[in-house]
């Protein structure tokens, strides 16, 4: 069974354009300290007890983590690569698929959890091209705030939980 954590989508200059806890997402439960993409003023609105000061450092961490081990893999592969796609704790596993475009869709999930990569292409092609960049509405380098595209994030991600989709709460 998939344990998702979190995602985070970033433009080419690590701008957070979208942060989703996922099983937020996919069970409808009210916030626990998690913060979640505002609606009219598409910023980022708190919820409970996380400080926005300590959200906002652990954004600007996980996108330095995926450009430091990406120059690091870089440098020591005897092959010439351009990306990385996941890196393990024992913690969690922090999965990256980097589009051409220079945007980032970054998973944490459970350390011995799948290879999200394939997952991670179908969120960009399925979710974001189809309602972030072909909304005519949509700003290129603004927080995403789509219902639609949330509902296929939780559609694509229910596909992995097949009684998330049906629950409308935490188990």
């Amino acid at each position: 069974m998939a344990n998702l954590f979190e995602l985070f989508i970033f433009d080419g200059a690590g701008k957070l354009l979208y942060y989703e806890d996922i099983q937020r997402l996919l069970y409808h439960s009210s916030g626990k300290g998690v913060p979640r993409m505002g609606s009219q003023q598409s910023t980022l609105v708190f919820e409970g007890n996380e400080d926005e000061r300590d959200f906002l450092n652990r954004v600007k961490n996980i996108f330095g983590i995926c450009f430091t081990l990406r120059s690091l893999a870089r440098t020591i592969s005897p092959t010439p690569i351009n990306s990385f796609r996941s890196f393990v704790t024992s913690k969690y596993k922090l999965s990256i698929f980097e589009a051409l475009t220079g945007v980032k869709l970054i998973l944490l999930s459970a350390p011995d959890d799948l290879d999200y990569g394939p997952l991670l292409g179908s969120l960009y092609s399925e979710a974001y091209v189809e309602f972030a960049r072909k909304n005519p509405f949509y700003t290129l380098g603004e927080p995403i705030d789509c219902p639609a595209f949330q509902a296929k994030l939780r559609e694509l991600f229910g596909s992995l939980l097949p009684s998330a989709t049906a629950n409308t709460s935490r188990p």
